[in-house]
């Protein structure tokens, strides 16, 4: 990027801030830098695919980073068994099933004859 005395670039989708005096503020708060260590091959391959999506290494790696994140599972495992193990002991209160079945037809009547035409949905 050219640098020009007193040039800011703003860019609210990644929540950066450039100032040619400065360099880079984050404007979201204050940002890490992370070293990973990768062979020759996995950077190859990292920037194949950064490329191809038009992005830098960067941007790929913290995108790569978020998706991990986010599939990765929340909260402690055991907690999760515990609750489970408890929900299949079918202790909870329930009604005998055909009288739920007709409970629930009834209201898919309902609901048909209130979307019904005129009716104002």
């Amino acid at each position: 990027m050219a640098r020009y005395r007193g040039a800011r670039i703003e860019d609210p989708a990644f929540g950066l801030l450039v100032d040619s005096f400065r360099g880079v503020r984050d404007t979201h708060g204050v940002t890490q830098k992370l070293q990973i260590l990768l062979d020759d091959e996995e950077l190859a391959e990292i920037r194949r695919v950064a490329e191809l999506q038009r992005l830098t290494v960067a941007e790929r790696v913290r995108r790569a980073l978020r998706t991990a994140r986010q599939h990765s599972p929340a909260g402690d495992p055991r907690r999760k068994l515990s609750v489970v193990r408890e929900a299949a002991q079918g202790a909870y209160p329930v009604g005998d099933l055909p009288s739920m079945l007709t409970e629930i037809e009834s209201g898919y009547v309902r609901d048909d004859l209130d979307a019904a035409p005129g009716s104002g949905e």
